[in-house]
């Protein structure tokens, strides 16, 4: 007996137009926050990284409409006349607490002295920002869509 679980989907809507937009504007403070701890503003960096934490924290668990970063990529898609793209929201709702995990815990390594590892993580969240960004692969939707399928292969050869 086979189980297939494909990859769940929510019925909610996000525009991917806007979600690259945010993207990219998190590649631009994890990049600031990254060059501010190379110049010893280590707790700096914490702060910046608290508030891009806090900011995942909502798109993650709340509504993207209370996100400032959201907000300024809803902005920036309509002033340049980007065409909305919808997508499936589940998917962006995993990498979006994917990233409250990278941010606040590079936020946390920063605030108790950890520079090196603190760099470490924030680098992974740049590359993963960055790959959304400029290639339009999102790491952690590929992530999403894997586990139910590795999943339910596990399951099914349990039965």
């Amino acid at each position: 007996m086979s189980i297939n679980l494909s990859c769940p989907i929510s019925g909610e809507q996000r525009d991917q137009t806007v979600v690259r937009i945010v993207a990219g504007l998190v590649f631009g403070i994890s990049l600031l926050s990254l060059l501010l701890s190379f110049t010893q503003n280590v707790l700096l960096s914490g702060l910046i990284l608290s508030l891009l934490a806090f900011d995942f924290l909502v798109r993650a668990f709340m509504k993207p409409k209370y996100s400032i970063l959201a907000f300024l990529g809803r902005i920036i898609a309509r002033a340049f006349g980007f065409q909305s793209r919808m997508v499936d929201a589940a998917a962006k709702i995993f990498a979006a607490r994917i990233g409250v995990l990278f941010s606040a815990s590079s936020a946390l390594l920063f605030l108790f002295q950890q520079q090196t590892a603190g760099q470490v993580v924030l680098f992974i969240l740049i590359f993963c920002a960055g790959l959304e960004f400029i290639v339009e692969f999102c790491l952690g939707c590929y992530v999403y869509g894997l586990l139910p399928r590795k999943i339910g292969n596990l399951l099914s050869k349990s039965f």
